[in-house]
């Protein structure tokens, strides 16, 4: 997956913007997986990518 499109336009945007069009997405990516293989394996699958890059809230922390 090619993701130059979408950095390209988050980071032409300010930062608050960027940051809630990030969530967003990535918010959108957990109930899209949660929907397929439920809310637990989706955490684990997603716990360390989350952690590892964003170093912030786990996506199951976001979806409370």
């Amino acid at each position: 997956m090619d993701l130059t499109e979408l950095k390209t336009v988050l980071t032409s945007q300010d930062s608050a913007t960027a940051a809630a069009g990030g969530g967003a997405h990535l918010q959108a990516l957990y109930e899209l997986l949660g929907s397929l293989i439920g809310p637990s394996l989706t955490e684990q699958m997603l716990r360390s990518a989350w952690e590892n890059s964003f170093g912030g809230p786990t996506a199951q922390d976001l979806s409370r």
